[in-house]
């Protein structure tokens, strides 16, 4: 060996030991980086269990109380009030139909004496009722009577007043139609008037040609009155709403009348006097001009305050005869109240003394039905009133049922799944429940309903009377629950975590009313989100599967 070292060259002694120590290096760099990839750790996978928000229910049920009952299970009540002499049943025996249960005493029993009692008390309560009736019939013809004397003198008056009334129309009439003929007379405005000249009565106011001619005109328009007056055909009989018609017609004639009359005083008196117009002819026509002045005046004054009586008597006339018509309404009401309240008192009295009657033939309980006593509350010499129970009587037939109370609440649990509600009894046996009756009407006093549900037979070793658990499923009731453990409660708010490409994420929601072990969701997630159920089993960025178990 030292000679072959000898024999090489120092330098490729050099060499060959670098290259050799250059190998080492590199398999050991090589050997470490082959450890380091075969120590790295796999990333971590998290097996979770899933929820699609929106399509989950908490499968659970609510215990609720109920009570075997039977459908023929009765109270017998006792008819009427007394002494009890003797009890022939006991609780278990079993009856038939019409078997005596118990006995009334029949001597100085208060039904005797109740009997006794309403005996006297219909014979007054009938002598009561027929003076009543009496009386309200008395009352009755009272006002009738009253009411044809009321529409024989109203009728009376009546006819009084408006026959005055046609008479001082009639009067009215003739004064107007003679004051507009001595009118024309002395200014000449008919034809016929101008066929008689007078010479005299042509002087007057012909020294006031304009006045002249105005009272012409005055004259000649109620001329044209008089006329249609003279051809107004009037009926035989008038209405007295016609009669007044008329009657304000020839007030209003008069009254025109009455301007012409002051105009033709004023042309007179303006005339002067003359060889044709004498002072004795102007005394003369204004005497007579004056004198019809207080005719139409007076005749006048007597027409409207006939007018005015006859409406009056009108109005008083109707009030007078409706009071008499109201008084005979009045009793006549009287009288039939008269007559329903004695025919109910006494209809009353009648059915109390049939009862108390009956009573008397026949003082036994009787059972209204075969079966079994199933309760008795009475004892020889008890003293009962009418409507006490007596016994408790369950039918031979008997059609078993469960009776329960439930909130409103309930009831729509209830509704909603009818086909999984469950009877627990005390052994542990789970019946089902296919179908319940509803009384519905709430009670007042506990906000709750009476449901029943039907059985078909007596489960065994069963008894009526017993308690069993009603069996309410808590889900189906809402869409939006998840349950308490998939959500986080956090110091700013509720979360849940989602399964959203393969990982976890953390989403804020809004949490409401806790329903059993699930709780409402309000806000932050979406019909069909992947829902991590339980929230502590996991965290946001990892990676998560789907477990489901």
């Amino acid at each position: 060996m030292k000679s072959l070292l000898q024999r090489l060259n120092p330098r490729k002694v050099a060499i060959i030991i670098g290259t050799i120590i250059l190998l080492l290096v590199l398999n050991r760099i090589l050997s470490n980086r082959n450890t380091e990839e075969v120590k790295l750790p796999e990333e971590k996978v998290t097996p979770v269990t899933i929820i699609e928000f929106g399509h989950w229910s908490p499968d659970e049920q609510r215990e609720i109380t109920g009570t075997i009952l039977s459908g023929t299970d009765i109270d017998v009540r006792a008819e009427v009030s007394g002494t009890i002499e003797k009890t022939f049943v006991t609780i278990g025996d079993t009856v038939k139909a019409g078997q005596v249960l118990a006995t009334f005493q029949r001597k100085n029993d208060a039904t005797q004496i109740s009997y006794e009692n309403l005996l006297q008390q219909l014979a007054v309560a009938k002598i009561q009722a027929q003076s009543s009736v009496l009386s309200a019939e008395i009352a009755l013809d009272t006002t009738e009577q009253k009411l044809d004397q009321t529409r024989i003198n109203e009728s009376q008056n009546y006819s009084r007043t408006f026959d005055l009334l046609k008479t001082q129309t009639r009067n009215a009439e003739s004064q107007f139609r003679s004051i507009v003929d001595w009118a024309d007379t002395i200014l000449l405005v008919s034809t016929s008037a101008r066929a008689n000249v007078n010479y005299v009565s042509q002087q007057i106011g012909k020294n006031n040609a304009i006045l002249r001619q105005r009272v012409k005109n005055q004259i000649e328009e109620v001329l044209r009155e008089r006329d249609r007056v003279d051809q107004e055909r009037l009926p035989k009989t008038m209405s007295d709403d016609e009669v007044l018609r008329l009657a304000k017609n020839r007030l209003q004639l008069l009254q025109d009348a009455q301007g012409i009359t002051y105009s033709l005083l004023s042309l007179i008196q303006g005339t002067p006097i003359t060889g044709s117009f004498s002072a004795t002819n102007k005394a003369s026509y204004a005497s007579a001009a004056n004198s019809s002045v207080t005719s139409i005046d007076t005749i006048s004054l007597s027409l409207e305050t006939q007018i005015e009586a006859a409406k009056s008597e009108q109005g008083r006339n109707r009030l007078s005869v409706l009071g008499s018509e109201t008084a005979v309404q009045n009793a006549k009401s009287s009288l039939t109240l008269a007559q329903a309240q004695s025919q109910s008192q006494v209809t009353q009295l009648e059915t109390q003394l049939r009862l108390a009657r009956n009573s008397q033939s026949d003082l036994t309980v009787l059972a209204p039905f075969g079966g079994t006593i199933t309760g008795s509350s009475v004892l020889p010499f008890d003293q009962i009133k009418a409507g006490d129970i007596l016994f408790s009587l369950v039918g031979k037939d008997i059609k078993p049922k469960i009776n329960a109370t439930i909130t409103h609440e309930e009831l729509l649990r209830m509704q909603a799944n009818p086909d999984t509600l469950q009877a627990k009894l005390e052994d542990g046996t789970l019946l089902s429940l296919s179908e319940f009756q509803i009384s519905g009407k709430l009670n007042r006093t506990t906000q709750k309903l009476e449901v029943d549900f039907p059985l078909e037979t007596l489960p065994p070793q069963s008894l009526l009377g017993s308690f069993v658990k009603i069996l309410l499923p808590i889900n189906g009731i809402a869409q939006n629950l998840l349950p308490i453990s998939a959500i986080s409660f956090e110091p700013d708010g509720e979360e849940v975590l989602l399964l959203e490409n393969g990982k976890g994420k953390r989403v804020k929601i809004t949490a409401g009313n806790i329903v059993s072990s699930a709780i409402e969701i309000l806000d932050g997630l979406e019909d069909g989100d992947s829902v991590v159920r339980y929230r502590n089993r996991a965290h946001a960025g990892e990676k998560l599967e789907i477990s489901n178990k």
